[in-house]
C-alpha cells in the first residue's frame, strides 16, 4: 500500500520519493544543447527517488524537469517535436540542416 509518510514521502516496499521539489538555480550564462545565453536567472526542478536494502538507500534517481527548463529559454520542445513529426512525413530530414 501507498502511504504518505512524516515530511511528505512517499514510499512502498524498497522504494521511496521525496515530494519536495529542490528548486536550484542560477543564470543562464553559455550556450546549453545549442539555445544561446539568455541571461536570465533559470530553475532547475527535480525530485528525488530511492531504492533502499534494509536500511540504507542504495540507489537514487533524479528526474529534472527539462520542459521547463526549455520553457525558460523560450524553446517549446513540443513544438519542436510537431515540427519533426511533419518533416518526416513529408520525408525530410529534420536533423539535417541543409534540407
Amino acid at each position: 500500500m501507498i502511504g504518505l509518510a512524516e515530511g511528505d514521502c512517499l514510499a512502498e516496499g524498497l522504494y521511496s520519493s521525496l515530494g519536495i521539489w529542490d528548486v536550484p538555480f542560477s543564470k543562464h550564462h553559455g550556450e546549453y544543447i545549442g539555445v544561446p545565453a539568455t541571461g536570465k536567472l533559470m530553475t532547475i526542478r527535480d525530485f528525488d527517488w530511492y531504492r533502499r536494502e534494509g536500511d540504507y538507500p542504495i540507489e537514487n534517481w533524479v528526474p529534472i524537469d527539462v520542459i521547463d527548463l526549455f520553457m525558460q529559454m523560450e524553446v517549446d520542445l513540443f513544438d519542436r517535436l510537431r515540427r519533426q513529426v511533419e518533416l518526416r512525413k513529408l520525408g525530410k530530414n529534420w536533423f539535417d540542416p541543409s534540407e
